[in-house]
């Protein structure tokens, strides 16, 4: 009997990015952390339709990211619309807009794999606001959150094992976008500690 390591990395994926959710809620009810509304409705949303176009692509394991993802950001928008950041920036509006625009054309198209790189285009668009946040007020996101999301991340790209764009495109961006804020959030943490 052979072990799948990939089911191994699908599990601890899985385990990571939904026990971020711990502290980075444990944040927001202490009100040292203010969820950006836009970014995590527009996360949560395009998720799912990762989720399922992976699905109807068929991949296997790296899609338990996807779904991890999707129950975090639901979660957060829960506490996000009365505990968050809900001001509505220009960059806010642009990057729903464009997130619209984006999804309306995976509607014409109809494709998983068109369907697919359209969620990470509007996923670049919808996470800027974070990430810009995360830059400036590095103080109102939960580092112990983004580091265990970037952990997540990380093996969720371990469970690839097929090497095509359906299987890597969703864990690389995510491992990227969550890895980034986590950079920032470190930065200001360090800043804070004389450290940087």
């Amino acid at each position: 009997m052979n072990f799948d390591f990939h089911v191994l990395f699908a599990f601890l994926s899985a385990l990571f990015f939904l026990a971020s959710i711990v502290p980075y809620v444990q944040g927001i009810l202490k009100q040292k952390v203010r969820p950006n509304l836009v970014s995590f409705s527009g996360w949560g949303l395009l998720a799912l339709i990762a989720t399922l176009a992976q699905l109807a692509e068929g991949v296997t394991w790296p899609l338990v990211a996807s779904l991890s993802a999707t129950i975090n950001c639901f979660i957060v928008v829960a506490f996000a619309i009365k505990f968050g950041y809900i001001k509505f920036s220009t960059l806010d509006k642009v990057a729903i807009g464009l997130g619209i625009m984006s999804l309306a054309l995976w509607s014409i198209t109809r494709e998983p794999l068109v369907a697919l790189i359209l969620v990470v285009l509007t996923d670049i668009i919808v996470s800027i606001p974070t990430i810009v946040k995360s830059y400036h007020y590095p103080e109102s996101e939960d580092l112990t959150a983004w580091s265990l999301s970037t952990i997540g991340a990380l093996l969720a790209i371990l469970t690839i094992s097929t090497f095509d764009l359906a299987n890597v495109l969703y864990p690389i961006w995510l491992l990227f976008s969550i890895g980034t804020i986590m950079f920032f959030v470190l930065r200001g943490v360090l800043k804070r500690k004389n450290i940087v």
